[in-house]
């Protein structure tokens, strides 16, 4: 479709994959508003439309690309008629293959690159992915240890010892 006729859903799909290329080139701090547009092939008013500023982007980047697979993370922890075993397999699943999206890899070295000067964007990603994320797979973890299938091993089980090794490897 021409631009004019572009949904808002592909206008902001647009912005975000934009923003995803000006940021990982040029980082957080260094790309101006005016890049993302570019990018896009939009005037910097366009994003100003959809997104109030360039944190803002960030955090529309992060749904769209994230949030998705979080959201599907979610509804699985909660399927009754599937083994915990299962659920946890398929989770895995799930968060390899986010995990291991150029794009995921892309957000993740940003987070990482520039968290320190941004805490924001680090609360904003920790809140709505991690966060979320952790909570869906220690759902699926008591839940097996409250039927058998895991061991109680004393304490709660550790998504993060399953999870990172994953998340390292998709660094490199």
């Amino acid at each position: 479709p021409s631009p004019r006729t572009k949904s808002r859903e592909d206008r902001i799909a647009d912005i975000v994959a934009a923003a995803l290329e000006a940021f990982s080139e040029r980082g957080f701090e260094r790309t101006r508003m005016e890049d993302i547009a570019a990018r896009a092939h939009i005037s910097k008013g366009t994003v100003y439309l959809y997104f109030k500023s360039k944190e803002d982007v960030f955090e529309g980047m992060v749904r769209h690309f994230i949030l998705p697979n979080v959201e599907k993370a979610e509804q699985l922890s909660l399927l009754q008629d599937m083994s915990a075993e299962d659920q946890l397999k398929l989770f895995m699943k799930i968060g390899y293959t986010q995990i291991t999206k150029p794009t995921t890899r892309k957000i993740t070295r940003l987070i990482i690159a520039e968290g320190l000067r941004f805490p924001h964007l680090i609360e904003f990603y920790y809140e709505n992915a991690i966060k979320r994320a952790k909570t869906a797979m220690s759902f699926i973890l008591e839940q097996g240890r409250q039927k058998g299938e895991f061991r109680d091993l004393g304490a709660p089980l550790c998504p993060q010892v399953i999870v990172c090794p994953i998340l390292f490897g998709s660094l490199l």
